[in-house]
């Protein structure tokens, strides 16, 4: 991939919307908004903190069945990073008054006919004093 296809400004631009439209539905436990966000298909892959759901129907049980996220948790260090027009990580970490755990979240999106929809997912937890950070 040519350099100049890496982090095109509108396209950086159109994922921290939807990635910020996920974050918000993810705040206000919008269980039906947030499997939206996620390809509706028998491929996609989310791996939570103690829950793992491959396939679009896991992924909507997974959901149902979760704990809602702190509405106050803090995002840190959010890295977008997009390739072409059509395909972008995401890479945050979170911070939540609930917790001494420190969040990481990593999505992997994908647009579909115009609309970005979240491909594979990670979610972990991690004892911030436990990392080793190389940056």
């Amino acid at each position: 991939m040519a350099p100049d296809q890496i982090n095109r400004a509108e396209v950086l631009a159109q994922v921290r919307i939807a990635f910020e439209r996920y974050e918000a539905a993810l705040r206000a436990h919008d269980d039906a908004a947030l499997d939206r966000f996620f390809w509706d298909d028998a491929r996609v892959l989310r791996y939570g903190v103690a829950e793992q759901a491959r396939g679009a129907d896991a992924v909507r049980r997974s959901r149902a069945a979760m704990t809602p996220v702190h509405p106050e948790r803090e995002l840190r260090d959010t890295q977008i990073t997009t390739f072409g027009t059509d395909s972008a990580s995401v890479c945050t970490e979170f911070v939540a008054p609930d917790s001494s755990l420190l969040g990481r979240q990593t999505q992997t999106w994908v647009r579909f006919a115009g609309n970005w929809k979240i491909v594979a997912a990670h979610v972990s937890l991690v004892d911030p004093q436990t990392i080793r950070r190389y940056c």
